[in-house]
């Protein structure tokens, strides 16, 4: 098991500010890039997690619809109430 622990967000500015002053060393450039592929593996979390909710609310929209229309299968297969 690895005990990598991500660069910290005071970390990463830290090291952008020593860039943005000509005073970057090679550890900097290699911080810099593991703090933005760890973000963008976040984001690309939440945007899987935001499309499975997307869908779960058109499933729900589409049952919710066949309901109102009186075609809901789920009362024919328990017989009703």
């Amino acid at each position: 098991m690895s005990d990598y622990t991500p660069p910290s967000p005071t970390q990463f500015n830290a090291a952008l500010e020593r860039i943005e002053r000509g005073l970057a060393t090679v550890e900097d450039a290699d911080l810099i890039r593991r703090y933005v592929a760890e973000m963008e593996e976040v984001i690309n979390y939440y945007a899987s997690c935001l499309a499975d909710a997307r869908e779960l609310l058109r499933l729900e929209r589409a049952s919710s619809d066949r309901y109102q229309r009186g075609g809901c299968p789920v009362f024919c297969v328990w017989g009703g109430f």
